[in-house]
């Protein structure tokens, strides 16, 4: 044998050596496989086994707590049922609906067996027939002499609704007893126009809201406030309501306003402010009526009210005013620097109902509250306080009066036009970019006249003034013009709808009105004629009463219409300290010793002559009146008695 066979022989030994143990240790890791394999499913299965047991435990748990859950949310159901029907106003109670029965409401009703289903159905029918309950009860005050009538014993008519002041109207029997009872109380099914509006009361959709108190029949405010409507409701989502005084606000108004806001909230301030002697500072507007501000306290299903008057333009959102402390007012005497402020302010009532006859205070244009039925009632009292005592703005006396600690309304959301200079608002460290409302107030011509005719008395037209200081305020009026004004004709065609209407001032009252003096049935002539414009003024009050007292006398005035003044009786004697006004015929102050009335008619110091200058340039002249070099007038021109060059007279 040779060594290579020998050598190749143990190769071969070696080899069948090495597969052996190969083979050894594969059976070795097999077999622990195998056993750990069974060891772990032993253990999942002992596993999975507690978790069953686990389980069964925690279901029979959960019966447990969910019945005695049932058992609580049953108990709770009932004694709410039971606080239901001692709730005695409509407001309180949705306060109390949002409170304490929305959120059994909200409770997924798969979750709930039958049982808990059918105690939430006696929920809400509770809840839906004492609403209904209050609603009539509401119903039953269009006629506070005569008790409240029952839907069995209302008239029936085939044909026409009945209507009279010992029975609600249809529209309100609609709204409070639901299609189904009025189809067997009239028998007939209701009519297109309102049945919709009024089959379900709208939700309310936000927790804040605005709200704009009317009163009387002028269409000047009622156009205003159409045209704020639309303006406020491009920069909100909170409700906006219209509330209107029963008692002279035109039905034709409440129908013009009720598309445009999400509520018409009517009241009755009979007795308040409506049918009460009161020394107004104007002719033709009562200002005690402004203190119908109080009814807004009554929203009590609202967290906050803004309370906005519609004589304003509004930059952006105004929204983030529910954000400050209330109830707010613009307050003037905390100072310039603090005006920008929602700071706190004391006062004594004493003093503000001593200084009530001086000029404003504060400015009631934007007012924050806090609804509250106690709140109203306090006003109700301390306004005839303010009533006693002929208060120059009964309103903001008022605020003041009640609310002895309030906070200040910052002033970037009530600005006046009067302040609305570049030099006035620097003060107050507020930028015309951080303005958000500006308030046409103690005007005649507010932001909406100076639109439709913005050519002034001198013949210059106001939209087109250069003059920088009116910058700011040009630049609110074209903002309106721009996005509001010129954008919705649809205001001019419902403004001249109710011009039409034989009914203008037709009101929706609770009782018998009080004497006429106290609420106009028409509009000052003036108020129509800006309104309506010249032709529907002629067509209703006539021609002659239109050349007589507003016709157009220069074309420079062409735009603006003037009553003529009257004739003044001149004053025949004046007191010893007094002299005869040539022009007014009226006695005035003589002016003091070294003082001389200029062509204005004010007192003022002569100027003091200088030396005369000797020489003067070719081209210059002296003025007798200061003896100073000026300009000598140009060819073809001559001085004036003002010291101007102007063109001779022919």
């Amino acid at each position: 044998m040779s060594i290579e066979e020998t050598n190749t022989g143990k190769e071969y030994i070696q080899q069948s050596i090495f597969e052996e143990k190969d083979e050894t240790l594969r059976k070795g890791k097999k077999e622990k496989k195998e056993k750990k394999s069974k060891k772990e499913k032993k253990e999942e299965k002992e596993k999975k086994e507690e978790k069953e047991i686990e389980g069964k435990e925690k279901k029979e748990n959960e019966g447990k707590e969910t019945d005695e859950k049932e058992g609580k949310l049953i108990d709770r159901i009932n004694k709410v049922i039971e606080k239901i029907s001692v709730i005695e106003t409509k407001p309180r109670l949705e306060k109390f609906h949002i409170k304490y029965i929305q959120p059994i409401l909200e409770i997924d009703n798969e979750k709930l067996n039958e049982n808990m289903q059918e105690h939430i159905q006696l929920l809400t029918s509770a809840y839906d027939s004492h609403m209904k309950k209050i609603d009539l009860d509401k119903v039953a005050l269009l006629s506070p002499k005569t008790p409240p009538v029952s839907p069995k014993t209302l008239p029936v008519s085939p044909k026409t609704p009945p209507v009279s002041p010992k029975t609600p109207p249809p529209e309100d029997f609609l709204r409070v007893f639901g299609k189904e009872e009025y189809v067997r109380v009239y028998e007939t099914p209701p009519p297109k126009e309102y049945a919709d509006a009024y089959e379900t009361p709208p939700p309310k959709k936000s927790k804040n809201a605005y709200a704009i108190v009317h009163f009387g029949s002028n269409p000047v405010y009622l156009e205003l406030e159409l045209y704020f409507f639309i303006m406020l409701r491009k920069y909100t989502n909170n409700d906006i309501l219209y509330l209107y005084s029963v008692n002279d606000t035109p039905s034709s108004f409440v129908d013009a306003a009720r598309p445009f806001v999400t509520d018409v909230v009517p009241y009755d301030d009979r007795g308040i402010t409506y049918d009460v002697n009161f020394e107004s500072g104007y002719s033709n507007f009562n200002t005690l009526r402004t203190c119908n501000f109080i009814f807004a306290y009554t929203l009590e299903t609202y967290e906050k009210v803004c309370i906005i008057e519609s004589d304003m333009v509004i930059m952006g959102s105004i929204d983030s005013v529910f954000n400050l402390n209330a109830p707010a007012v613009l307050t003037y005497y905390i100072g310039e620097k603090q005006l920008k402020s929602n700071d706190a302010i004391t006062n004594d009532p004493k003093d503000v109902i001593a200084k009530c006859k001086e000029m404003g205070r504060t400015n009631g244009g934007v007012m924050l509250i806090e609804p509250s039925m106690q709140g109203f009632e306090i006003y109700k009292d301390k306004i005839q306080d303010v009533v006693k005592h002929t208060c120059k703005y009964p309103n903001e006396t008022l605020f003041e009066y009640v609310n002895t600690s309030y906070f200040n309304m910052p002033i970037q959301y009530n600005l006046s036009h009067f302040l609305a200079k570049p030099n006035i608002i620097k003060k107050y460290g507020l930028s015309k970019d951080e303005i958000l409302v500006f308030h046409f107030n103690e005007t005649k011509f507010k932001h909406i006249d100076i639109i439709k005719n913005p050519v002034d008395d001198t013949g210059i037209n106001w939209l087109e003034n250069p003059d920088p200081k009116y910058a700011i305020k040009r630049n609110a009026v074209m903002h309106y013009k721009d996005t509001v004004y010129d954008k919705h004709p649809e205001i001019k065609a419902i403004m001249l709808k109710l011009a039409e209407s034989p009914k203008l001032a037709e009101s929706p009252k609770l009782a018998e009105s009080p004497k006429e003096a106290e609420s106009p049935k028409t509009p000052p002539p003036e108020d129509f004629l800006r309104v309506f414009g010249k032709d529907e003024f002629i067509r209703i009050h006539g021609k002659e009463e239109y050349d007589q007292n507003y016709k157009k006398s220069s074309p420079a005035k062409s735009s603006s219409y003037k009553k003529k003044k009257p004739k003044v009786k001149k004053t025949q004697k004046c007191k010893e300290d007094e002299e005869i006004n040539p022009e007014t015929g009226r006695c005035r102050k003589v002016c003091p010793p070294g003082t001389i009335r200029n062509e204005k008619g004010k007192c003022v110091r002569p100027a003091t002559k200088t030396q005369k200058v000797k020489k003067c340039k070719e081209d210059e002249e002296i003025n007798p009146e200061t003896g100073r070099c000026r300009k000598k007038c140009p060819e073809g021109k001559v001085r004036n008695e003002k010291g101007n060059c102007v063109n001779p007279k022919k």
